[in-house]
């Protein structure tokens, strides 16, 4: 979408639109209210009416797409209202999908899918740096780095970690399973079992790799003994060990 022919100091203008002319984008990021949040938003909205403006910018065509302010909005027109207060944005895509971020992060709880969505778009479609993303979000740049290597997974180990199935532990753990048959049988073990990031480093060293506990090499079979996984070498030793003792 081009931005509205505006000054470049001119960022936006508060205006009075019809709700009826707000388009709302399939793909976006939303701020999550509980119950008590929303009846509290409505209850006020009833009162004095939305006090924080929704963001929206012009589509060329009569109609805006809204930027920011679903909840709010929604509220408005369950209450019935025909027109809302908007801030009308002049800016470009990917700083439209800056601003989404900025607002929602700032204003509720936030689906890991939708972040992750909107974070792998700016990355990928626009070139911010991880570093930019972390100042917008608030997150570290060291989560984002982390958040964004999601992208390289297969999408059942993705999906597992967007819908909060396993940890980012469990996740760093499965990505160095680089078989990805292995990996997802592994998964499936941990969504099956709940096992640990530390459990699936183990049954990876040991299970997978067949690496000994005792002397560090990949030496398959290995027999666990005395809360050991041994390789036929080391499990002789030991036995030694006891017999001269």
């Amino acid at each position: 979408m081009e931005v509205v022919g505006r000054p470049s100091y001119q960022k936006w203008e508060v205006r009075r639109i019809p709700i009826d002319k707000i388009v709302v984008p399939e793909k976006r990021l939303r701020a999550y209210r509980d119950e008590k949040e929303q009846k509290s938003l409505e209850s006020t909205a009833m009162k004095f009416g939305i006090i924080n403006e929704i963001g929206v910018r012009e589509r060329g065509d009569g109609t805006y797409e809204l930027i920011y302010g679903e909840g709010r909005l929604n509220t408005l027109k369950k209450l019935g209202a025909k027109e809302v207060d908007a801030k009308v944005w002049f800016v470009s895509d990917d700083m439209a999908i800056e601003l989404q971020l900025m607002e929602n992060y700032a204003r509720g709880r936030i689906d890991l899918k939708e972040f992750f969505m909107v974070i792998d778009e700016l990355f990928t479609k626009y070139g911010k740096t991880p570093e930019e993303i972390a100042d917008l979000t608030g997150y570290s740049v060291e989560r984002i780095k982390q958040l964004l290597k999601i992208r390289e997974l297969d999408e059942h180990t993705k999906l597992a970690f967007l819908e909060g199935q396993i940890s980012m532990a469990q996740v760093e753990e499965l990505m160095r399973i680089h078989d990805e048959t292995k990996r997802l049988e592994v998964l499936d073990l941990v969504l099956k079992t709940g096992m640990s990031a530390q459990e699936i480093r183990n049954y990876r060293r040991h299970v997978i790799e067949g690496i000994c506990d005792r002397c560090g090499l990949q030496k398959p079979p290995l027999f666990f003994v005395h809360d050991m996984y041994l390789c036929r070498d080391c499990l002789q030793e030991v036995q030694r060990e006891i017999w001269e003792q």
